[in-house]
């Protein structure tokens, strides 16, 4: 339709070289030499297809490519089966008074979904453990949903009183356990921190000095490194200003900044869809990704900085 007649009978070729008996490729590829011209290629590929799939516009095309060579017992026949199939879409098409006309048919969504399965899962030897062990496998029906929830809905209630959760006090880093420690301020302050800021009287000042300046140091080079991986490590930002909606909202808008960057056209480049404008698309919609994405880590650094 865009003139790109070449471009797709090379695309075409080469996916029937991997796939020569898919019936869309064959019957997209009869199109391209009907519109050429070469009837009897066409027919050919139209009736192997038409042995595969069941398709009103499939048989709307095998009629008209009967029709061309004046085998009208056929072109009857089989505008006769396209019709029991979809009355709707060959009365369409019928309509458009075109002895020339054939229409693509749509790559069914089901056969990319198997295909992009079988290729990641399948065909990829050490891949084949994720097919029994990926998140996805719960959602192929409610009885597996329904266990999976079952089962970590019950293991959470046997174990929630096993366990009684530890921290890290801020200021030192110090592991403060309920059951190892022997007095427990806070969740945030250890024992000792407690007494240095919270009772300093009770502190040596010498000592209390230098605890603080020893401190301070560690706080100083903790915080250049969750600077440093703020801006480098997608996600650490939100994370280190303790907003986990903003790490996943970075992490999301990173993975379409690679999008982006990877395939500046589009994932799947179709002109029937939006042609000339994807690029323009993705550009604005990737231009908006890097803005969000740099305003959530400056946001994050300057919340660390200020805490």
């Amino acid at each position: 339709r865009f003139g790109m007649d070449r471009q797709a009978t090379a695309d075409l070729d080469a996916m029937a070289e991997r796939w020569p008996a898919d019936p869309v490729v064959l019957a997209n590829r009869a199109n391209i030499e009907m519109r050429a011209g070469n009837t009897e290629s066409a027919m050919s590929r139209f009736e192997r297809a038409a042995t595969q799939i069941e398709s009103a516009t499939l048989l709307f095309d095998l009629s008209q490519a009967y029709a061309t060579v004046f085998r009208m017992d056929e072109y009857e026949a089989s505008l006769a089966r396209a019709q029991r199939l979809d009355d709707r879409e060959v009365q369409a098409l019928s309509r458009l008074s075109d002895s020339k006309l054939v229409a693509d048919l749509a790559f069914p969504s089901e056969i990319l979904r198997d295909r992009m399965r079988a290729r990641g899962l399948v065909e990829a030897p050490s891949a084949r453990l994720a097919e029994w062990i990926a998140p996805g496998q719960l959602g192929t029906g409610w009885h597996a949903s329904a266990i999976g929830f079952f089962v970590v809905i019950l293991a959470a209630w046997l174990v929630s009183g096993q366990f009684d959760r530890s921290s890290a006090c801020t200021r030192c880093g110090h592991r403060i356990c309920t059951r190892c420690e022997a007095t427990v301020w806070s969740d945030e302050l250890c024992e000792g921190c407690h007494h240095l800021f919270k009772n300093p009287e009770a502190t040596d000042p010498k000592l209390r000095m230098a605890r603080l300046h020893a401190l301070s140091i560690r706080e100083s080079r903790i915080q250049g490194l969750i600077s440093l991986g703020s801006i480098v490590v997608p996600g650490v930002a939100g994370l280190a200003s303790r907003r986990p909606d903003r790490a996943l909202l970075s992490l999301a808008l990173f993975v379409w900044l690679v999008t982006w960057a990877r395939w500046p056209a589009g994932v799947l480049v179709d002109p029937l869809w939006l042609g000339s404008l994807a690029p323009l698309l993705f550009s604005v919609l990737g231009g908006v990704a890097l803005v969000g994405y740099v305003a959530i880590v400056a946001r994050g650094v300057v919340a660390l900085r200020n805490r």
